[in-house]
């Protein structure tokens, strides 16, 4: 009976051990995009280095685009607002040496996420910088 309570106690507590541990970044990146049209991101999750304007691009066929972008953080989270590219297509978003933790570990991570610009020129975009 013992036996069984202790095995029973050591299974929670290693449970309760990965849920803490488990992080991730994730991001309000939308979907699609009409071309020309603002994209504001919020990147969330446990980020331990601030994100340097050069590691942040959107690439196409892994070929980087020249775009108007920029990377702030206000308060605790971090924020980048880029125009979308004119052309339509596939695109990703990339952020390169990313300092966060993986299971509780510090690491370096590059993060990309997808998005497409499809659809008819907007009319009008801002530059929230």
């Amino acid at each position: 009976m013992k036996r069984g309570v202790y095995i029973l106690v050591l299974l929670i507590v290693v449970g309760l051990l990965l849920l803490v541990n488990v992080s991730a970044i994730t991001s309000t990146l939308g979907a699609s995009y009409r071309p020309g049209e603002t994209a504001v991101v919020e990147l969330s999750g446990n980020i331990l280095e601030p994100i340097a304007f050069e590691n942040v691009m959107i690439k196409r066929n892994n070929v980087q685009m020249a775009l108007d972008y920029d990377v702030k953080k206000l308060g605790e989270k971090y924020y980048i607002w880029f125009s979308s590219p004119r052309d339509e297509g596939n695109y990703t978003l990339w952020v390169k040496n990313l300092k966060t933790t993986i299971n509780g570990v510090p690491s370096v991570i590059d993060f990309s996420q997808n998005f497409t610009v499809s659809g008819s020129f907007i009319d009008y975009s801002v530059s929230p910088g």
